[in-house]
């Protein structure tokens, strides 16, 4: 019975540890690594006591190298722009500027993230009677693995087709290279100030690669920190709902209110340390959008082409969506505890209650963009009727060029 006992009790502790925020995170912050991203030690430590950033170490290093190949890219864009400006040269500087602030942007988070996380797992445990998060390993799991795929499909799609519209110039294989590479939107930069080579032109398309990456990994972070933080909430929420109605003594909303001071103390300085990549994403996000309504005024040849446009463009919006709604989950499960509040008998409503009601009503607790605006549900809102008002001024625009 005893054996019993203690093999029930490690399995708890292990099902705990699985789905606890620095577990939780380690899996894809090894993937991000491979790219450059977040150059911390110890994210697979049981502990994140022992989690170190460190400037002098391999993944710094790396990380600085990647760096740099995306500014010289983003130089490179501008460069090419001497001749005039354009819709299309544009879009290499928006895309590798924004990839170089990501990076710059990580690397300050990275050095902040051994702190975050030991408040996260010291939040953890001074709140283990809620549990942990069921299922949490495996639903950051499922999504990353869909946003990584989604993110492979359309970058191969875009390669491919480029490589199309190349073989139709020349059935030589280097001269298809050369032509796909110096005369493409995305790699044509580097090209104009060196000579192509088959070095270059691997170094190039490795670098755009890791660049891609990061363009999508950026959504993919706010959105499982958001679920992370935003299940936590629940938990908090759901062990309110047990007493909910019943008659507790002051004490216990005094530590009810405790544990929620808690939880915004950890939000609040979770948006300090990714308010900059939110804005950054949000902003990237908004003119790519933007961007691909343009494009879809212009005729498309081929069915790689279309497919391609497609996939992009729904890849980008859902990418969009989803970080809206997740981060916006955050506020919706913060004023939650409103309704059990609501609910506390009359010879229970103490000033703890009283305190604590007050906080939830007047607070708001949510990621910000450097707090020029709140992820809420009205943001998407706002987002589409910006949407929709571009698409109405360019179906506009394109009526006064066909005439």
């Amino acid at each position: 019975m005893e054996l019993h006992n203690t093999k029930s009790s490690t399995s708890k502790i292990h099902t705990e540890n699985v789905n606890s925020f620095h577990h939780v995170m380690s899996s894809v912050l090894i993937t991000a690594q491979c790219f450059g991203v977040m150059p911390v030690s110890g994210i697979t430590a049981p502990s994140a006591k022992q989690l170190r950033f460190r400037w002098w170490s391999i993944r710094t290093v790396f990380c600085m190298i990647v760096t740099l190949g995306a500014f010289l890219n983003l130089t490179f864009s501008f460069m090419i722009m001497k001749s005039g400006i354009s819709f299309e040269q544009s879009d290499n500087i928006v895309f590798f500027g924004c990839v170089t602030a990501m990076y710059m942007l990580f690397l300050q988070l990275a050095r902040k993230w051994p702190n975050l996380v030991i408040q996260w797992e010291n939040l953890e445990l001074s709140q283990r009677r809620y549990g942990y998060p069921k299922f949490l390993n495996r639903k950051v799991k499922l999504i990353t693995a869909i946003i990584l795929v989604g993110a492979l499909v359309e970058h191969v799609l875009s390669k491919a087709s480029g490589i199309i519209v190349a073989a139709k110039c020349t059935d030589n294989l280097y001269d298809l290279l050369c032509h796909y590479f110096t005369k493409r939107g995305t790699y044509n930069q580097i090209f104009v100030v060196m000579n192509y080579n088959v070095i270059s032109a691997s170094l190039t398309f490795i670098s755009n690669f890791i660049s891609t990456f990061l363009w999508n990994f950026t959504d993919l972070f706010i959105i499982l920190v958001s679920i992370s933080l935003t299940e936590r909430f629940h938990l908090y929420n759901k062990y309110l709902v047990t007493v909910q109605g019943k008659i507790l003594p002051e004490s216990f909303w005094a530590q009810v209110r405790e544990e929620y001071n808690c939880l915004s103390f950890l939000t609040r300085h979770l948006d300090s340390c990714i308010s900059k990549i939110v804005l950054v994403s949000y902003g990237n996000n908004l003119y790519f959008i933007c961007r691909q309504l343009l494009n879809s005024l212009s005729p498309i040849d081929g069915i790689i082409d279309m497919l391609y446009f497609c996939w992009s463009f729904g890849f980008l919006l859902l990418r969009t969506v989803m970080l809206s709604l997740y981060a916006a989950s955050i506020y919706e499960e913060s004023k939650q505890p409103r309704i059990i509040l609501y609910s506390v008998p009359s010879e229970c409503f103490t000033t703890e209650v009283k305190r604590l009601l007050f906080q939830i009503t007047t607070d708001t607790l949510a990621l910000t963009g450097m707090n020029f605006f709140y992820i809420t549900r009205t943001l998407l809102l706002t987002l589409a009727g910006t949407i929709v008002t571009y698409e109405i001024v360019l179906k506009e625009l394109n009526k006064i060029t066909i005439r």
